[in-house]
């Protein structure tokens, strides 16, 4: 899973810089580029910094389990298990709103190119990528593989993303309790 994500995000990665490159002297081509291409490089970081942490992580989650199995006659579990709760909630309100807003990033291209199907009209739509490449691929060609590939790509990096939010979270809910109330 670790490499189906690794070459998708590296190849996605090499698309936008290549298409940047090519439209350097473009102002408008820098600036649809860029804002993605520092995406995928926060993701990069987001990566490496999750996988230099496992272990640090599966410690905290092996101290955690120890300390519920402990407690499980206090009243501090009370308060563990109310904070596990709302952190359980505001993950899936997170994860909700991340998912959507991904499926709304990468819908949008999809709807202006069917849109010619469902409201035919005596002029043409053109088709908006996610990133600039005509002036690099002829997009009539290629662009149902690109949005497949740009698809799953985004998929992934928004699952780190929700993964490491959903992780920190309750780390922080149970190593610092007194910054939640």
């Amino acid at each position: 899973m670790l490499v189906i994500m690794v070459l998708l995000v590296s190849t996605l990665t090499a698309l936008e810089f290549w298409g940047l490159l090519a439209g350097i002297t473009d102002l408008s081509i820098i600036l649809d580029n860029v804002p993605p291409l520092l995406m995928n490089s926060f993701f990069a970081i987001k990566l490496i910094n999750c996988l230099c942490n496992k272990y640090k992580m599966k410690e905290l989650l092996e101290h955690i389990e120890k300390t519920w199995k402990i407690m499980h006659v206090r009243p501090e579990n009370k308060i563990l298990r109310f904070y596990a709760e709302e952190s359980r909630t505001f993950t899936i309100r997170y994860m909700a709103g991340m998912y959507t807003a991904w499926f709304l990033y990468c819908g949008i291209p999809m709807v202006i190119s069917q849109i010619n199907l469902l409201l035919p009209a005596n002029k043409t739509y053109s088709v908006r990528f996610l990133y600039r490449m005509e002036h690099v691929l002829d997009m009539d060609k290629y662009n149902n593989l690109l949005m497949l590939h740009s698809f799953f790509t985004v998929f992934y990096i928004i699952s780190v993303l929700i993964q490491r939010r959903a992780c920190t979270r309750f780390g922080s809910y149970v190593t610092q309790p007194e910054y939640y109330g």
